[in-house]
């Protein structure tokens, strides 16, 4: 939808379109001062050539010449354009891995048991805070 006019629309053959990005259609919608592109792509979770949407179609070359089309003569299109040649793999680059090594100062035995007590002290208090939370909890339960 949009809310500017068209002038016109002209259709992409589908040839042109880009397979890469699994583009099926291009639409040129015709404005009164610009030309605008649609795009219409199928998601695909795949970076590989989809050839289920890309099957071989008509090359835009003429099968017979004018004469023969007012003699009746019907010939079927025997050349075709082949997609997958318009195909760009994309480059995958794998991020780059650089891992920060910190090393570890090794505690001496008088450190590690302040530390213990430090983490001891920060257990005791949190429990506190969880009876005090648990208690106002039940108050306010108790007044609806």
């Amino acid at each position: 939808m949009s809310s500017s006019p068209q002038r016109g629309m002209g259709l992409l053959p589908k040839r042109a379109c880009n397979v890469s990005t699994c583009e099926i259609a291009r639409f040129y919608k015709i404005h009164r001062d610009m030309v605008e592109p649609i795009s219409f792509s199928v998601p695909r979770k795949s970076d590989l050539f989809q050839d289920d949407i890309y099957p071989p179609s008509f090359a835009g070359n003429p099968t017979m010449t004018a004469d023969e089309f007012k003699a009746g003569t019907s010939n079927p299109p025997d050349r075709t354009f082949d997609h997958s040649k318009g195909f760009v793999e994309t480059e995958h680059k794998a991020p780059e891995f650089n891992p920060v090594v910190k090393e570890e100062k090794v505690l001496s035995e008088a450190e590690l048991k302040a530390l213990v007590e430090k983490l001891n002290a920060r257990v005791a208090f949190l429990e506190t805070e969880i009876i005090k939370k648990d208690a106002k909890i039940k108050e306010l339960e108790g007044k609806n």
